[in-house]
C-alpha cells in the first residue's frame, strides 16, 4: 500500500513539474487585442524649437489613452530634412535653418507583448494633434512603431542693421 502511494505522488510530481516547465503560450498576432487608437500628452513638445536652441533629448511624452495598454516609449530623437531624407540629430547640436520633426518609438512588450498589439493602421495624438506614423514591426511578444511629429519649419532670424543717427541719443 505505502508503494502504491510513493508511486502514485512520484507520478503526480512528475506531472507537476513536466507541465510547470513547458513553456508560455504566445497567442498568434490575430489573437491579440488590436490598439489602433493612441494618445500621449507632453509638456516638452510645447516648447517649439528655436534657430540656435540646443535640440534636447528626449522629450518625455505620458500615454493616456491606448485599451488599458502600458506602453514603453523610447528612442525619441530630432530630425533634419536634407533633401528627400531625414538625418537624426544629436542633442549636442543646435537647431539650425530648415525643415525638421521630432521622431518616436512607441512599442509595447513585456507582459502586454503577449496580449496586445500595435495594430497595422493605427492612430497616434500628441496633445490631440495628429502625428503621422510607421507600419508597426509585430514579434510574438512585442509591437513597435514609429511616431513623428509635423513638420516644423525653423528660419533663420533676420539680420538686424544698426544705423547711426541723432534721432535718438
Amino acid at each position: 500500500m505505502m508503494k502504491t502511494k510513493r508511486r502514485l505522488f512520484s507520478i503526480l510530481l512528475c506531472m507537476v513539474m513536466i507541465f510547470t516547465m513547458q513553456p508560455m503560450m504566445v497567442k498568434a498576432d490575430s489573437e491579440r487585442i488590436h490598439v489602433s487608437d493612441i494618445s500621449a500628452t507632453s509638456s516638452d513638445i510645447n516648447s517649439i524649437p528655436g534657430y540656435g536652441k540646443r535640440c534636447i533629448l528626449p522629450i518625455n511624452l505620458v500615454i493616456t489613452e491606448g485599451d488599458g495598454v502600458r506602453f514603453s516609449v523610447t528612442n525619441g530623437s530630432w530630425e533634419k530634412k536634407n533633401g528627400d531624407t531625414w538625418e537624426d540629430v544629436r542633442d549636442t547640436e543646435v537647431f539650425t535653418a530648415g525643415t525638421w520633426r521630432y521622431r518616436h518609438q512607441i512599442r509595447i512588450d513585456g507582459e502586454y507583448g503577449n496580449t496586445h498589439v500595435i495594430a497595422d493602421d493605427f492612430t497616434f495624438k500628441m496633445n490631440d494633434e495628429s502625428w503621422s506614423t510607421s507600419t508597426p514591426r509585430v514579434e510574438d511578444n512585442y509591437s513597435y512603431a514609429q511616431v513623428y511629429s509635423p513638420e516644423i519649419i525653423i528660419a533663420e532670424p533676420e539680420e538686424l542693421i544698426f544705423r547711426d543717427s541723432n534721432t535718438f541719443d
